[in-house]
Protein backbone atom coordinates (compact mmCIF):
# COMPACT_ATOMS: atom_id res chain seq x y z
CA UNK A 1 0.00 0.00 0.00
CA UNK A 2 2.75 2.40 0.97
CA UNK A 3 4.06 2.22 -2.74
CA UNK A 4 1.00 2.52 -4.29
CA UNK A 5 -0.02 6.18 -2.13
CA UNK A 6 3.86 7.42 -2.73
CA UNK A 7 3.27 6.97 -6.75
CA UNK A 8 0.21 9.20 -6.39
CA UNK A 9 2.34 11.68 -6.18
CA UNK A 10 4.51 10.76 -8.99
CA UNK A 11 2.21 9.86 -11.33
CA UNK A 12 -0.52 12.08 -10.76
CA UNK A 13 -0.80 16.12 -11.02
CA UNK A 14 -1.53 18.81 -8.07
CA UNK A 15 -4.21 19.33 -9.48
CA UNK A 16 -5.60 15.68 -9.23
CA UNK A 17 -4.59 15.06 -5.94
CA UNK A 18 -6.50 18.02 -4.42
CA UNK A 19 -9.30 17.64 -6.58
CA UNK A 20 -12.39 16.57 -4.78
CA UNK A 21 -15.26 15.84 -7.41
CA UNK A 22 -18.53 16.72 -5.42
CA UNK A 23 -18.55 18.57 -2.58
CA UNK A 24 -18.65 15.97 -0.15
CA UNK A 25 -16.54 13.60 -2.05
CA UNK A 26 -12.75 13.78 -0.48
CA UNK A 27 -9.81 14.45 -2.20
CA UNK A 28 -6.95 12.48 -2.45
CA UNK A 29 -4.80 14.83 -0.43
CA UNK A 30 -7.65 14.50 2.02
CA UNK A 31 -8.03 10.84 2.06
CA UNK A 32 -3.85 10.12 2.37
CA UNK A 33 -3.81 13.34 5.15
CA UNK A 34 -6.82 10.80 7.05
CA UNK A 35 -5.27 7.60 6.83
CA UNK A 36 -1.96 9.44 8.08
CA UNK A 37 -3.51 10.88 11.11
CA UNK A 38 -5.46 7.50 12.14
CA UNK A 39 -2.75 5.30 11.97
CA UNK A 40 -0.23 8.05 13.87
CA UNK A 41 -2.63 8.44 16.50
CA UNK A 42 -4.07 4.94 16.65
CA UNK A 43 -0.63 3.09 16.53
CA UNK A 44 1.45 6.05 18.56
CA UNK A 45 -1.26 7.26 21.36
CA UNK A 46 -3.08 3.89 21.58
CA UNK A 47 -0.74 1.24 21.20
CA UNK A 48 2.90 2.53 21.45
CA UNK A 49 1.56 5.30 24.13
CA UNK A 50 4.50 7.79 22.79
CA UNK A 51 4.20 10.90 20.74
CA UNK A 52 2.92 11.02 17.51
CA UNK A 53 5.09 11.91 14.59
CA UNK A 54 2.72 14.66 13.95
CA UNK A 55 4.31 16.55 16.83
CA UNK A 56 8.10 14.77 16.75
CA UNK A 57 8.40 16.74 13.31
CA UNK A 58 6.10 19.75 13.93
CA UNK A 59 4.55 18.23 10.88
CA UNK A 60 1.35 20.30 11.04
CA UNK A 61 3.41 23.69 10.83
CA UNK A 62 5.41 21.91 7.80
CA UNK A 63 2.22 21.23 6.01
CA UNK A 64 0.47 24.52 6.89
CA UNK A 65 -2.31 22.60 8.46
CA UNK A 66 -3.78 23.47 12.51
CA UNK A 67 -6.20 20.22 13.37
CA UNK A 68 -4.87 17.28 15.23
CA UNK A 69 -7.76 15.21 15.30
CA UNK A 70 -8.29 12.96 11.68
CA UNK A 71 -11.11 14.31 10.07
CA UNK A 72 -13.95 12.29 10.59
CA UNK A 73 -16.72 14.95 10.80
CA UNK A 74 -15.36 17.86 8.92
CA UNK A 75 -17.62 19.42 6.92
CA UNK A 76 -17.54 19.32 3.26
CA UNK A 77 -16.27 23.54 3.42
CA UNK A 78 -13.20 21.89 5.65
CA UNK A 79 -12.59 19.21 3.62
CA UNK A 80 -12.37 21.43 0.85
CA UNK A 81 -9.94 24.00 2.40
CA UNK A 82 -7.29 21.26 3.60
CA UNK A 83 -7.46 19.82 0.54
CA UNK A 84 -6.55 23.21 -1.30
CA UNK A 85 -4.08 24.00 1.06
CA UNK A 86 -2.04 21.00 2.22
CA UNK A 87 1.41 21.10 1.20
CA UNK A 88 1.85 18.14 -1.12
CA UNK A 89 5.59 17.42 -0.32
CA UNK A 90 5.32 18.07 3.40
CA UNK A 91 2.31 15.11 3.57
CA UNK A 92 3.77 12.62 1.30
CA UNK A 93 6.82 13.10 4.23
CA UNK A 94 4.50 12.66 6.57
CA UNK A 95 3.01 9.79 5.35
CA UNK A 96 6.23 8.25 5.06
CA UNK A 97 7.16 8.91 8.51
CA UNK A 98 3.79 7.35 9.87
CA UNK A 99 4.59 4.64 7.87
CA UNK A 100 8.05 3.97 9.01
CA UNK A 101 7.21 4.42 12.87
CA UNK A 102 4.55 2.05 12.59
CA UNK A 103 6.81 -0.76 11.02
CA UNK A 104 9.33 0.44 13.97
CA UNK A 105 6.30 -0.21 16.74
CA UNK A 106 5.06 -3.54 14.87
CA UNK A 107 8.00 -4.89 14.92
CA UNK A 108 8.81 -4.35 18.62
CA UNK A 109 5.74 -5.71 19.87
CA UNK A 110 6.03 -8.62 21.80
CA UNK A 111 3.02 -11.28 21.84
CA UNK A 112 2.10 -10.90 25.25
CA UNK A 113 1.90 -7.08 24.15
CA UNK A 114 -1.06 -7.89 21.62
CA UNK A 115 -3.81 -8.56 24.63
CA UNK A 116 -3.37 -5.48 26.69
CA UNK A 117 -5.40 -3.31 27.06
CA UNK A 118 -5.67 1.02 27.43
CA UNK A 119 -7.72 2.05 30.75
CA UNK A 120 -10.39 4.43 30.06
CA UNK A 121 -9.12 7.04 31.61
CA UNK A 122 -6.06 7.16 29.48
CA UNK A 123 -8.10 6.44 26.19
CA UNK A 124 -10.33 9.28 27.11
CA UNK A 125 -6.77 11.66 27.47
CA UNK A 126 -6.17 10.45 23.90
CA UNK A 127 -8.80 10.17 22.21
CA UNK A 128 -10.69 13.85 23.80
CA UNK A 129 -8.07 15.90 25.56
CA UNK A 130 -5.28 15.54 23.25
CA UNK A 131 -7.91 16.20 20.14
CA UNK A 132 -7.05 12.73 18.28
CA UNK A 133 -11.42 13.22 17.82
CA UNK A 134 -12.76 15.86 16.32
CA UNK A 135 -14.32 18.28 18.95
CA UNK A 136 -16.63 19.39 16.94
CA UNK A 137 -18.59 16.29 16.69
CA UNK A 138 -20.70 14.92 19.79
CA UNK A 139 -19.15 11.99 20.43
CA UNK A 140 -21.26 9.68 22.70
CA UNK A 141 -20.53 7.16 25.38
CA UNK A 142 -19.03 4.51 24.85
CA UNK A 143 -15.77 6.16 23.77
CA UNK A 144 -14.44 4.44 20.23
CA UNK A 145 -11.67 2.03 21.12
CA UNK A 146 -12.14 2.31 24.95
CA UNK A 147 -11.86 -1.31 25.76
CA UNK A 148 -9.41 -2.16 22.75
CA UNK A 149 -6.14 -4.02 23.37
CA UNK A 150 -3.70 -2.42 22.73
CA UNK A 151 -2.00 -4.68 20.20
CA UNK A 152 -2.72 -4.11 16.86
CA UNK A 153 -3.31 -7.90 15.47
CA UNK A 154 -6.27 -8.19 17.78
CA UNK A 155 -9.70 -9.03 15.81
CA UNK A 156 -11.41 -7.22 19.02
CA UNK A 157 -9.48 -3.95 17.87
CA UNK A 158 -11.45 -3.59 14.63
CA UNK A 159 -14.90 -4.70 16.12
CA UNK A 160 -14.07 -1.82 19.05
CA UNK A 161 -14.76 0.92 16.38
CA UNK A 162 -17.98 0.19 16.08
CA UNK A 163 -18.91 1.78 19.57
CA UNK A 164 -18.89 5.63 18.16
CA UNK A 165 -21.94 7.07 17.69
CA UNK A 166 -21.99 10.62 16.67
CA UNK A 167 -25.28 12.80 15.60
Amino acid sequence: MVGRIVTLFDTMSEAQIRRHPTETTNSIAWLIWHMARVEDAGVNRLVAERLQVLDEGKWNRRMGLSIRHHGTGMTPQEMAELSDTVDLPSLREYYEAVRARTVEVVQSLQPEQLDLVNGEEYTRRVLLDEGMLNPAMDWKEPLPYRDAPKGICSSTLASSTTMVTAT
